[in-house]
């Protein structure tokens, strides 16, 4: 049974044409968990020019809260989210105090949360993608939880990562890319992105050195950036390197 409903949320998620939708998917699935808390932060990685640096979507806590998040940046300081992304596996957040030493605004972070929310508990879950795009995703509810373990608690980390790897796909296909490469400037922005040396990528483009050095500096320019770093990390961000 368990199986089957883990089946049939992929399937949503599959479906999702919106980031929403995908959230709404993993939203269906914590309620199988007996689960009522539900939060999403998704990091954009440097340079990819998208519409916001951080997507950040929730259902079950209090707007007024939500909305106090988005408006000082809470995100900055949350020892929740912070902790969670430097791990592999999930925590429970009401054990990140003692994972980890907190600031004192930290601390004022986690009395506020645990004002509301207490003795309600959650897991925080990381999840990752490709060129940086990682984030975080929290489950939990109102009154005392559950302690997933074992299978089941990979098995919720597998339908997070499948989320968040949906949520990229879907917003990678939407990122602003204001210029066009040649199938050369491709070939060079992957061989910068790979550390070949340029003697070796004149050979990849048939250029002497002097025709390479004149192609990387309109490549540069087409992208609209000053140097070979800032390239690859935008064509990273843009998902146009691996």
């Amino acid at each position: 049974m368990w199986a089957k409903l883990t089946g049939r949320t992929f399937a949503s998620l599959d479906a999702a044409e919106t980031a929403e939708e995908a959230f709404d998917a993993l939203v269906a699935y914590a309620r199988l968990l007996d689960a009522d808390l539900v939060s999403y932060h998704h990091f954009s990685p440097p340079f990819a020019r998208g519409p916001e640096e951080i997507l950040i979507m929730s259902h079950g806590f209090p707007k007024d809260w939500v909305a106090h998040y988005r408006e000082h940046e809470l995100h900055l300081i949350d020892p929740i989210t912070a902790y969670a992304t430097y791990q592999t596996r999930p925590v429970r957040w009401s054990d990140v105090p003692g994972l980890t030493k907190l600031t004192a605004e930290q601390q004022r972070f986690m009395d506020s949360l645990y004002d509301w929310l207490a003795p309600g508990d959650g897991k925080a879950v990381p999840v990752f993608g490709p060129s940086g795009r990682h984030g975080y995703v929290g489950i939990g509810r109102r009154t005392p939880f559950s302690r997933w373990s074992g299978p089941k608690l990979r098995t919720v980390q597998a339908v997070c990562e499948a989320m968040h790897l949906r949520v990229c796909e879907i917003l990678l296909r939407g990122l602003p890319q204001d210029f066009e490469l040649t199938e050369r400037q491709q070939i060079i922005l992957q061989a910068m992105a790979d550390r070949i040396p340029d003697a070796m990528i004149c050979g990849l483009v048939n250029l002497r050195p002097p025709a390479l050095a004149s192609a990387i500096e309109r490549l540069l320019r087409t992208m609209r950036v000053s140097d070979r770093p800032s390239a690859v990390l935008r064509a990273q961000g843009l998902g146009l390197v691996d």
